[in-house]
């Protein structure tokens, strides 16, 4: 009944229209591209997301030994070419770092934009915004962008 979103005639509308709308967005200045190391597994033949790879981290002083491409279980946040020991959680291979074009939101350009928007809906036609807001992205994200 339903098809997934990389399936059938799915697929195919899903490809354009996200194409479309990252396209409009990058012609208007909202989008950046930007290029940063990803851990490839060769023998898999594929990236690998975070979660993927694990190692020691590098921070000093830090005792862990379960730490995944960018940040280790006790919070410590890193960049993925300093992963001590990097293993492939498919293959248990030790992956390449890879360059992978990506692209990234402009969002202090956003600043103003969103609270203007969030202005708007100040009023008392939408008196519960606030609440709704801060209930789907929470309230340091939400006052970051209002004040």
């Amino acid at each position: 009944m339903f098809e997934g979103s990389e399936i059938g005639l799915c697929g195919k509308i899903h490809a354009e229209v996200t194409d479309k709308f990252i396209r409009r967005l990058y012609e208007e200045g909202w989008l950046e591209k930007r290029s940063t190391p990803q851990f490839f597994d060769v023998k898999a033949n594929t990236f690998l997301n975070g979660r993927q790879v694990l190692g020691h981290c590098p921070v000093q002083g830090c005792k862990s030994e379960k730490a995944y491409a960018d940040e280790c279980d006790l919070g410590h946040q890193f960049m993925p070419e300093d992963l001590i020991g990097p293993k492939s959680t498919l293959t248990g291979e030790t992956p390449e770092l890879r360059p992978v074009t990506n692209w990234y939101f402009k969002l202090p350009q956003m600043r103003e934009l969103i609270a203007e928007q969030a202005a708007e809906f100040s009023s008392d036609e939408a008196a519960n915004f606030e609440e709704k807001a801060i209930s789907l992205i929470g309230r340091p994200l939400y006052e970051a962008f209002v004040r």
